[in-house]
């Protein structure tokens, strides 16, 4: 077998310079990090692509979403108005009730009191205009309201006498504690609540 041969090296050791270090960072570390820069940006661009894919998706999906809405808005309105209508009717139809109860009341004491050229209820007070036989009615009218529920206070308006009839005209308000339902007018003009009680 031959024998291996050995080399004695007496030149002294040479460190390398900055440009070979820079050579082989730039051929080593360096390339890995060129290749990784460009994979970045091999994979933001094509992930660019499927954004843009995504968006055109959207903006389709958004214009069929409008096309219907845009079909179906006469019906929302007509569903809107319906349901505007339903809630008004049921709440005056659940204030109806006290309504009628309030009517009554005043109509009461009215007979044979106070014939009614008007009356008319809001939601703070009800007002009255009506001929009486006398004066003296009209405080005993004025008192009996006193005393139904929710009536806070009564007013006496100006009180007229005719003296070729000898009719007297009177102004009444009665002030409520509690808003009453929805405000209501009754006149003769109007066709409705016309009470002829007591002597015209």
């Amino acid at each position: 077998m031959a024998k291996k041969i050995q080399y004695i090296n007496l030149l002294r050791h040479q460190e390398k310079s900055a440009v070979d270090k820079f050579l082989d960072w730039a051929f080593t570390v360096g390339r890995a990090i060129v290749i990784i820069t460009e994979s970045v940006a091999l994979s933001a661009f094509a992930y660019r692509f499927v954004l843009d894919r995504q968006i055109i998706d959207l903006k389709d999906k958004i214009k069929q979403e409008q096309a219907i809405v845009k079909l179906s808005q006469p019906n929302e309105f007509k569903f809107r108005n319906l349901q505007g209508r339903l809630a008004e009717a049921r709440i005056l139809d659940e204030q109806s009730s006290s309504k009628i109860t309030l009517l009554t009341e005043i109509l009461k004491p009215a007979q044979g009191k106070i014939s009614f050229k008007t009356l008319a209820i809001t939601d703070k007070a009800v007002s009255m205009d009506g001929i009486v036989p006398s004066a003296k009615t009209v405080s005993i009218f004025a008192q009996e309201l006193r005393n139904i529920p929710g009536v806070s206070r009564v007013t006496i308006g100006e009180i007229g006498t005719n003296t070729a009839t000898g009719v007297t005209s009177v102004g009444i308000v009665a002030d409520l504690t509690q808003p009453s339902p929805a405000a209501t007018s009754m006149t003769p003009q109007q066709g409705t609540l016309t009470p002829t009680t007591g002597t015209q």
